[in-house]
């Protein structure tokens, strides 16, 4: 992600567990990009952001929030309008029905499908914030 923000960017890495956030940075200053990373530390009542964003990627994590509908809330008022959402998921952890479950919710709170690109043993989905977040 960082080098496709490139050196104007920023990436927000954002997790529950230090030693994720630990290897991020540690992988990030092997590749000379550390200065486009910054690391936040999550809690279990939320995110601890602050936006607007261009593009959330949810990348195998969905599964493991209690509340999905609050987490995709949440994602919502983080993004700009027009902000993309990347949700992939683990195919091994996630069945079809539980993902589109999962997809129908973030509809219902305001993001369009755009595309299902293919990511090696995932499902996934792209959405695009359109508006106001339903009530």
């Amino acid at each position: 992600m960082a080098r496709l923000v490139g050196s104007a960017g920023t990436v927000v890495a954002v997790d529950l567990q230090t030693e994720m956030l630990e290897g991020v940075k540690r992988r990030a200053t092997k590749q000379g990009l550390e200065s486009r990373i910054v690391t936040r530390q999550a809690t279990v009542s939320g995110l601890g952001v602050r936006g607007p964003f261009d593009f959330v990627l949810a990348f195998w994590m969905l599964h493991e929030v209690p509340d999905q509908q609050a987490m995709l809330m949440e994602l919502h008022g983080l993004l700009k309008v027009q902000g993309r959402l990347l949700i992939a998921e683990p195919k091994m952890h996630v069945g079809a029905v539980s993902f589109n479950r999962t997809v129908e919710v973030a509809e219902r709170i305001g993001f369009d499908r755009i595309s299902e690109p293919k990511i090696f043993f995932s499902r996934s989905v792209v959405m695009e914030k359109v508006g106001l977040q339903a009530a």
